[in-house]
């Protein structure tokens, strides 16, 4: 048998503003990293409705960095930080972050074909208690124990042109 309760609005929609649904893609972020937060104006019942242009943007907590148009960029403190719309001193809107040093960073696979002179992405990933969290190519640093099998950019691996002595290299990221 399934149970459940169903809970249905009687309030007309009037499409004028009450809240703002703040959201970001992902939740945990390393130090130093800058997140671009949304918001989406509805009114009592959900439906939408433009947002006042007077609205502006804080932070729980203004220890955490700055936020200007949505736009939050930390400067390294780490711990959880709510970016929050505010409408005429009024809190209308807000969504938790964490900024953490991840746990664990791992490749997509342990081992890795390159053709000669072809670029791939490396699929690095890193977590914080199971949770994904959104790397910034700053946030590590490479080392290939044979340099000369190519380069890396970013998040990105380049093979050497054909013809180069070495083939085989570990690639370790820290």
């Amino acid at each position: 048998t399934t149970h459940g309760i169903l809970v249905i609005s009687t309030a007309p929609a009037t499409g004028e503003f009450e809240q703002a649904h703040i959201s970001t893609e992902e939740d945990y972020f390393t130090p130093g990293s800058s997140i671009q937060f949304s918001a989406i104006g509805t009114d009592l019942v959900g439906t939408p409705a433009d947002i006042p242009a007077d609205a502006t943007w804080q932070l729980s907590d203004a220890s955490f960095g700055t936020i200007a148009d949505g736009l939050f960029v930390s400067n390294g403190k780490m711990g959880d930080v709510a970016a929050q719309l505010v409408v005429d001193g009024e809190i209308v809107g807000e969504h938790t972050i964490h900024i953490v040093m991840p746990d664990t960073i791992a490749f997509a696979q342990a081992n890795m074909v390159v053709p000669y002179g072809k670029t791939v992405d490396l699929g690095l990933s890193a977590t914080y208690d199971s949770k994904n969290v959104v790397l910034k190519a700053s946030d590590v640093t490479f080392t290939l124990s044979a340099p000369a099998i190519g380069s890396i950019s970013g998040f990105d691996f380049t093979a050497a042109e054909e013809g180069s002595a070495t083939t085989e290299s570990v690639l370790t990221a820290v």
